[in-house]
């Protein structure tokens, strides 16, 4: 089904047809007269409603350009009372009901226009608004899509999708459609404003710079020459970013401008500067410890100069070994032969060395594929999925993965059971799908997917320290020169709700269906599920990851050290108000039951349900 038909069965629009057959029959029905009269009597309706000072509807279209929206209704209610089927006054009234926040009102008026075929782009903006507060997701996502095809250059409607698109972690689809929105007449400075923003997320400095000078240009707001700051700090060029906050910094009083101003002076080894803004400032990154530096990345081994233990400890962990590039690929052992496809005993994957690279072959009973691996994901601790490209260049998450619990090479988790011919090979990934495999297992996805090696986070081996600490260019600064503030991201000190954001940026769901707790998948995302739980909520923001893991190493496998953890809490000896002991065993075996390892509802994978709560009986 196409976009339109989607949208009309979602929305319960009705056919153009039948609206206007009950249109015409409106008409005589409402003047007491026969099928005969209608014509005469629709001629007689518009005569009387044309006199100049006696139109309604003209009066409500007015309010609504100015933004009147109770005016514009009652003056298109007034209209349809005297004309019930006049459909420009439905309309009016459907846009004032929809800007009012009555979606389910407008909703029913926009149906009776007569089709998705008879709204405009903005009758669709307005509907696609709409279904978005209701969180119809998909539904608001093809009114969107329709309102662009109406009128591509409808700044509503591409501000709408640029929105969509960067709530739902898109930036890479978002992008060519702000860029649009900034070519508009009107919305210059907003769609550069947004180019800036996504370019800054998508890891280019200098792309966003370009987009937020213009903004600048156009409309220099506070916010475009604080993120134009941000985009020139990440670039190296502090004297830049400091020309950009010149007019905030006069004024002296936007904290975040002055506080911007201190890195800039950090880049340039102003010492004395650097201080006196901070001060001025109240320093908001000591206020929020996970505050992210506006600095270029250094490198994982720009850190172990001066952090060797810990540099150590964390290369020897799960997280650093998350992702092979081209270049190590030749450390992976391949299986002897092709492998069966689990589901179809008529499909065979080979998959062999060629080179330096790995090669996979598809043979399926219609055609064969190939792809060539790019990347391999997975610490192989618990398994190993390629990415690679095919014969026509489209990256593709493989079909066939590696486990570790002794089944060797199955169908990658996700993947459907009985896929069409061409998706045996493997699921095709969008920019923005592919960004976030890399965003998950390497410390900067945009480095990851940056053959050249020209920047220093390109060498980290998976997840490095600035994954999480954030961009170091800043910290070795301040550091070697004995600068008060470390100018560094430390997760520790924030409190619980920012360092399980922190983690949920790849330990939460990102599909909405798997945050339900009836959903196998649901134990995998750690991060989500703990925030669910008592411990967390009535902890005051004391209890998150990093209680009960250090993310420098791996995951202690000792029930006893997770045990002690619980019952320094829950144990009739343990201090604080909030302190309870465990009725049934108050002294031992806390994770059996209120943790316990979920084994199938991920394949081939194991996972701590973090979800603590009082279980009922096992089914």
């Amino acid at each position: 089904m196409d976009v339109s038909g989607r949208l009309a069965q979602g929305c319960g629009l009705s056919d153009r047809s039948v609206i206007m057959a009950r249109t015409r029959r409106r008409i005589g029905w409402a003047l007491g007269l026969g099928a005969v009269g209608v014509a005469a009597a629709t001629l007689v309706v518009a005569w009387a409603w044309s006199r100049p000072g006696a139109d309604p509807l003209a009066a409500g279209l007015a309010a609504y350009e100015r933004r009147d929206w109770p005016e514009a209704a009652a003056r298109a209610r007034e209209r349809l009372r005297a004309a019930p089927d006049d459909l420009e006054a439905r309309r009016l009234l459907a846009r004032a009901a929809a800007r009012q926040g009555r979606d389910a009102a407008a909703r029913s008026l926009f149906g009776r226009l007569g089709g998705v075929e008879a709204l405009r782009a903005e009758d669709l903006y307005l509907l696609g608004a709409g279904l978005l507060r209701e969180q119809k997701n998909d539904l608001a996502l093809a009114a969107f899509e329709q309102a662009r095809a109406a009128d591509p250059d409808h700044a509503e409607a591409l501000r709408g999708l640029v929105d969509f698109y960067t709530r739902h972690d898109m930036p890479t689809a978002a992008l060519p459609i702000a860029e649009h929105l900034a070519r508009v007449r009107g919305s210059e400075a907003a769609g550069a404003l947004a180019v800036g923003r996504l370019r800054l997320d998508l890891l280019d400095p200098a792309g966003a710079a370009g987009a937020l000078r213009h903004a600048v240009e156009t409309s220099p707001t506070p916010e475009a020459r604080k993120l134009l700051a941000r985009a020139w700090l990440e670039s190296g060029k502090p004297a830049e970013a400091r020309s950009a906050l010149g007019p905030l910094l006069d004024a002296g009083s936007d904290r975040e401008a002055l506080w911007l101003a201190s890195r800039a002076a950090i880049q340039q080894g102003r010492w004395d500067e650097a201080a006196a803004a901070l001060k001025r400032a109240r320093s908001p990154g000591s206020d929020e410890p996970t505050w992210p530096e506006p600095a270029p990345y250094v490198g994982a081994a720009r850190c172990a100069e001066c952090h060797a233990a810990i540099h150590k400890s964390q290369q020897a962990s799960h997280h650093a070994e998350t992702f092979t590039p081209p270049g190590r690929l030749t450390s992976i052992e391949l299986p002897g032969r092709p492998v069966v496809d689990p589901a179809d005993p008529g499909v065979s994957h080979a998959i062999e060395r060629r080179g330096d690279g790995i090669v996979v072959t598809t043979k399926t009973r219609a055609a064969t594929y190939h792809a060539t691996v790019d990347y391999a994901l997975g610490s192989g601790d618990r398994g190993l999925t390629f990415l690679g490209r095919d014969d026509d260049g489209v990256e593709r998450e493989l079909r066939i993965s590696r486990y570790n619990d002794g089944s060797g090479w199955d169908r990658t988790t996700g993947h459907s059971t009985r896929p069409a011919d061409d998706q045996y090979l493997g699921k095709a990934l969008t920019a923005d799908s592919l960004r976030t495999c890399l965003g998950c297992h390497a410390t900067d996805p945009a480095a990851a997917a940056d053959r050249s090696g020209a920047r220093p986070e390109s060498a980290d081996r998976g997840i490095g320290c600035e994954a999480c600490h954030g961009p170091g260019g800043h910290h070795v600064r301040a550091a070697a020169a004995k600068f008060d503030d470390l100018a560094i991201a430390r997760p520790a000190r924030d409190e619980g709700a920012r360092v399980l954001a922190l983690c949920g940026r790849c330990h939460a769901p990102r599909d909405e269906s798997t945050a339900d707790p009836n959903h196998p998948f649901f134990v995998k995302f750690q991060a989500f599920t703990l925030a669910k739980s008592r411990c967390y909520t009535a902890s005051d923001g004391a209890f998150h990851c990093l209680t009960c893991h250090d993310p420098h190493r791996n995951a202690s496998q000792s029930a006893a050290f997770y045990e002690q953890k619980c019952l320094s809490c829950h144990s009739p000896s343990a201090a604080g108000p909030k302190s309870t002991a465990c009725p049934v065993n108050p002294s031992r075996d806390c994770l059996s039951c209120h943790m316990p390892v979920v084994k199938g509802a991920v394949p081939h994978t194991p996972f701590t349900d973090h979800y603590i709560r009082v279980r009922g009986p096992a089914p």
